[in-house]
């Protein structure tokens, strides 16, 4: 079934045209469309989602058995792999209006999830905090898998057939597959409150043909649900589209870490980019209750060992200053507002952990690229990969610049509080610290 075909029980506007070949895919219009014009108008009952799939006999009686007096909860993004699954492997949800749809999704999706250790495109992100937030991610889907093998299990031993497929018919390779066709096609639906009044509910689905659209920052197309006919429309914007031009949907804003990890590509200057540190605020750090009760207190959302995000305007978050300047501290010692300097020399302290820090991570992320450029010069193995690598090429040289910046940052300021001496400053504590955070992204 092509993917124009598949598509004409909808209303979609004549001048649109869907492209999807050897895993890339798009809508292109063939003729002018004026501004602020219904591009589709796509019925809820054809989406993928949770409640559609709880009207279905199969999941219901899931759901029932995964009640809160059952054995546990499923996430919505878990209940959609095993339904997407299902669909490309059985006829378990043929009755189910999505069904076809899921015929169209790709046998292969682009993600660091999926890069080869030692290919091009792996060793472009080595060093950089998108390479350990991929490794944590891939040992808490691998988790996730074998809790959800194991609930599914439970439920087909305790109820006659149909069975949910398990283990070899439901391997981990797959479960990724199925994953990231949510992660990477899903979309939130708002229901309820009309234009500027408070948002009843959001629900995460799969859009048919939605789910088809690139992402441009600059696009105006925009979707939203009628309850009245209970269908989502999809509308132009306040910009005419031009004959010949793709038609870019606005994901919002978001960062080259989520558009590479999720949905496979980055994107040039994306002003949405940051990168994380870490500064933990380990087990057998004295006063550690202390300290982190200080922090929360003053910052409401601080949670002990989670990343900081550097923008890529250098600005330091004052939550990792105030950590770093009662790190060394003995609880005795602890200030009631860190939001100041405690001290110049504590203050000169914190900036210089922070300053080797970033010099490390910087490193780290620059002879990355300078080995891989060197390959590239070799020629080795370059055009079965060019354009995973230049995803993760231009991923990789955001996170240098925004180290960079915020490198010079700091630097400035720490010359600002000693004055300009070059003092001996005790940060061996703070140093190490912060360098352990930063260097779990290459180990």
């Amino acid at each position: 079934m092509s993917a124009s075909s598949v598509y004409s029980s909808f209303t979609l506007h004549p001048s649109l045209a869907v492209f999807s070949q050897d895993g890339k895919r798009g809508v292109y219009s063939s003729d002018d469309i004026e501004e602020n014009t219904v591009l589709a108008k796509i019925p809820l009952s054809a989406t993928l989602s949770k409640t559609q799939l709880l009207s279905h006999p199969l999941f219901s009686s899931l759901s029932s058995f995964l009640s809160p007096t059952g054995p546990s909860s499923l996430s919505t993004d878990d209940l959609l792999a095993v339904a997407i699954h299902l669909c490309r492997t059985t006829a378990l949800l043929d009755t189910i209006s999505f069904n076809p749809f899921a015929k169209l999704f790709p046998r292969t999706y682009k993600s660091p999830i999926f890069f080869a250790p030692g290919s091009l495109s792996y060793d472009a992100l080595r060093g950089t905090s998108l390479l350990r937030t991929t490794q944590v991610l891939q040992g808490q889907i691998q988790q996730d898998h074998e809790r959800l093998n194991s609930l599914l299990k439970q439920y087909n031993s305790l109820h006659e057939e149909p069975h949910f497929p398990v283990d070899e018919d439901f391997p981990l390779e797959c479960y990724v597959h199925s994953l990231f066709s949510v992660y990477s096609r899903g979309a939130d639906v708002n229901f309820g409150g009309g234009d500027g009044e408070e948002v009843v509910n959001r629900e995460r689905m799969i859009v048919p043909f939605l789910d088809m659209f690139n992402h441009s920052s600059e696009s105006e197309v925009h979707y939203k649900y009628s309850a009245d006919s209970s269908d989502i429309y999809i509308y132009s914007g306040a910009s005419p589209i031009k004959a010949g031009a793709e038609v870019h949907l606005n994901y919002g804003p978001v960062p080259n870490s989520k558009l590479l990890l999720f949905y496979g590509f980055s994107i040039q200057d994306n002003k949405e980019d940051f990168v994380d540190i870490y500064v933990p605020l380990q087990e057998g750090v004295p006063g550690r209750e202390e300290k982190a009760k200080l922090l929360q207190e003053t910052f409401p959302g601080f949670i002990p060992n989670a990343p900081f995000q550097l923008k890529s305007d250098g600005s330091l978050p004052c939550s990792l200053l105030s950590l770093l300047r009662v790190l060394p501290l003995p609880p005795s010692s602890l200030p009631s507002d860190v939001m100041v300097p405690i001290s110049a020399e504590s203050e000169a302290s914190a900036l210089s952990a922070l300053e080797a820090a970033l010099e490390s991570m910087s490193q780290n992320v620059a002879i990355s690229l300078l080995e891989v450029a060197g390959r590239i010069e070799d020629r080795e193995g370059v055009e079965e990969e060019k354009e995973d690598y230049e995803f993760a090429r231009i991923y990789a040289e955001s996170e240098l610049q925004i180290l960079s910046t915020t490198l010079g940052v700091v630097r400035e300021a720490k010359e600002k509080e000693t004055g300009g001496k070059q003092e001996e400053v005790q940060v061996e504590v703070q140093v190490e610290m912060v360098k352990e955070g930063a260097m779990e992204s290459v180990d």
